[in-house]
């Protein structure tokens, strides 16, 4: 008797919670959250630059707005900062190009099952994934940078980038190997045995499948390395990125150019993510 009655009261909240008012206050509240803790930051940003443009919405004081602060302060921001994103350009299109070259033929080497040993080597591309970014960066430091290790790349620029590439690469090999999981191979042998060179099979057959995972690699490539700040904090040396410098700004209580730097950052990070989007249709 109190199983059957249990089964009509479960069938009658599942009645309920199925009706479309309640998904839609659901699907209201997961927007609502959502927004709040995702979207909210970020344009609160453009509206504080917005806000403090001038001057100080409070005093009225225009060396406390973003103008002042960010092209006639004594800081110097305006030239640190383009100086500051042409690296943090640099480095990420260079980190993109090398990881695509090295994370594309690892993620198809992987989607290989047949080969011995390759759930080990499958895990430990993960590594630099879990690792946090400033220990990351140490440990690089410390062997290549440092005297105490082989101390055979200076910290500055290329130290940089080959940081950025240990943490970024990863980001492609998943992306592929997610791509070919489902993969026919046979597809390729095929036309390999109607004539294709290795070279052609892959451009006409195995490339336009992985393509997706290719973009999609590049994307999350390109925008983690300019907006890594930890990692690149220990081994930048005098080189200097968009991310340190907000930083930078932030310790010297320059909010309104942070902010400005930073809303900047963001709409080159969604300028380049179309862009790479766009190349993907």
């Amino acid at each position: 008797m109190m199983g059957r009655r249990a089964m009509k009261v479960m069938c009658k909240v599942d009645e309920v919670m199925s009706s479309k008012p309640v998904r839609l206050v659901g699907y209201s509240l997961v927007f609502i959250l959502v927004s709040l803790v995702v979207f909210a930051p970020i344009f609160y940003v453009f509206y504080y630059t917005w806000m403090w443009w001038g001057h100080s919405p409070y005093t009225l004081d225009p060396r406390e707005g973003v103008y002042y602060q960010f092209f006639y302060s004594t800081a110097n921001v305006n030239r640190n900062f383009v100086e500051s994103l042409m690296n943090s350009l640099l480095v990420a299109t260079t980190v993109t190009v090398i990881g695509l070259g090295v994370g594309v033929p690892a993620g198809f080497f992987l989607a290989r099952k047949n080969i011995t040993g390759i759930t080990i080597l499958d895990t430990l591309t993960n590594v630099p994934l879990i690792v946090p970014s400033s220990a990351l960066g140490f440990a690089v430091y410390l062997l290549w940078g440092s005297s105490k290790g082989l101390s055979l790349v200076a910290p500055g620029l290329w130290l940089i980038i080959l940081t950025h590439i240990i943490f970024t690469t990863p980001y492609v090999i998943r992306s592929v190997y997610a791509q070919l999981m489902n993969y026919d191979v046979s597809l390729e042998e095929a036309a390999r045995v109607l004539g294709a060179s290795p070279v052609r099979a892959f451009t006409t057959v195995t490339l336009p499948v992985i393509r997706p995972g290719v973009i999609s690699g590049a994307i999350l490539a390109f925008t983690r390395s300019l907006g890594e700040t930890g990692a690149t904090l220990v081994v930048m040396g005098p080189v200097q990125t968009v991310p340190v410098l907000i930083v930078d700004l932030v310790e010297q209580h320059l909010w309104p150019a942070a902010a400005f730097a930073a809303s900047i950052l963001m709409l080159v990070s969604f300028l380049f993510t179309i862009v790479f989007k766009y190349l993907a249709t």
